[in-house]
């Protein structure tokens, strides 16, 4: 079993800060935020991968999960929800999953998590919910 910290907590500090800090604190593994100014999939180029994997491996740290379930990069999206009424707000949602997926493939990631969806949004039942969810997720 590995413990890792989450990147999350350092939202106020660059990665390799908090690649520092999780590392220096005796972690071997972190769990990498899906956003700004961390692990914003849209904005890691390869080199900037290459990068990140270089500071991991000097650290001797490994990414445990990647983890996209904020969306404060764009300021239009506030965290948008598999569930909201919105199908504009949706695709946001789904769009920075995918982005993310790609990200945790390109570093041998095996986890990514998102947000479940809830609260239900004022006249959604569970069985739409559910339906949206699912759709999103497909």
């Amino acid at each position: 079993m590995r413990i890792g910290y989450s990147t999350t907590v350092f939202r106020q500090h660059t990665l390799n800060d908090a690649i520092e800090a999780i590392g220096k604190a005796g972690f071997c593994a972190l769990d990498l935020m899906a956003d700004k100014p961390h692990g914003y999939p849209q904005d890691l180029t390869a080199a900037r991968l290459a990068e990140l994997q270089g500071e991991l491996a000097r650290r001797k740290l490994v990414v445990s999960s990647l983890n996209a379930c904020t969306l404060r990069a764009d300021p239009e999206a506030r965290d948008p929800s598999w569930l909201d009424p919105d199908w504009r707000m949706r695709e946001q949602r789904i769009s920075q999953t995918l982005a993310s997926l790609r990200l945790a493939a390109a570093l041998g990631v095996r986890a990514v998590i998102t947000p479940g969806g809830g609260p239900l949004p004022d006249g959604m039942n569970e069985g739409e919910a559910t339906r949206l969810f699912a759709a999103g997720l497909n």
